[in-house]
């Protein structure tokens, strides 16, 4: 679930289990400990090892076992994809691990391509401004959200590109946040053109921040389609 769900955006986990159990995706709970963005992102080279040594211990035999990782946030889906094969004590148990490693959004459209994601969709989503966060683009892994909100009823999906500014622990400095608040303003200024657009980002950091600018809420896509399958 990552800490940012787990601890702070709960909701955001309650709705991935209800959609995945939707599709007759069985969950197994995969939280262990912080994935070690934060050690990472301030050089802490030993603190992140030692993170990533344990989700592995933890991680690895579910793999074996036949099950896929599936991570709600793009920071730690990119720290264990990417990261974890440079950092870990056992490289092929993260080479293996980050394998099976999915955004959830791209999990869920890895469920279309195949076939198997429910369509029974209610509602009229309308105009849904998505915002694409930076640790997914660095995953080069497409717009998998869009692709699979673009098949709510009625929805009609713009994708904007600019960085939300807030870049993990930096914005939540006092003495950088208003720097960070200017940083995304060209964002902010976007969705606020947007008054009737529902707003969306895979990144909750980014939800945050653009609520803070904005006051705007933001929320998961995931919690879009929870609504569209009448599970919340």
């Amino acid at each position: 679930t990552t800490c940012l769900v787990h601890f702070n955006n709960p909701d955001i986990g309650r709705d991935a289990v209800r959609v995945l159990h939707h599709n007759n995706v069985e969950v197994v709970p995969g939280y262990k400990s912080c994935c070690g963005m934060p050690s990472f992102g301030i050089g802490d080279l030993e603190g992140a090892t030692k993170k990533a040594d344990a989700n592995l211990a933890y991680l690895l035999p579910l793999v074996e076992a036949g099950y896929d990782v599936i991570i709600p946030s793009p920071s730690c889906s990119l720290m264990v994809r990417q990261e974890y094969p440079l950092l870990a004590g056992d490289r092929d148990a993260a080479r293996k691990v980050a394998d099976h490693t999915y955004d959830l959004m791209e999990y869920l459209k890895k469920l279309s391509d195949e076939g198997k994601l429910s369509t029974d969709f209610e509602g009229d989503f309308g105009e849904i401004s998505y915002h694409l966060p930076c640790h997914l683009k660095v995953q080069n892994i497409g717009y998998k959200s869009r692709d699979v909100l673009n098949k709510l009823p009625g929805a009609r999906v713009e994708m904007i590109e600019q960085c939300s500014g807030h870049d993990g622990q930096w914005s939540m400095k006092k003495e950088y946040f208003s720097l960070s608040l200017h940083a995304g303003r060209k964002l902010f200024r976007k969705l606020e053109k947007k008054e009737a657009a529902t707003t969306v980002s895979d990144c909750a950091f980014a939800q945050m921040h653009i609520e803070q600018a904005t006051g705007r809420k933001s929320e998961h896509p995931v919690s879009l389609l929870a609504r569209a399958y009448k599970l919340k």
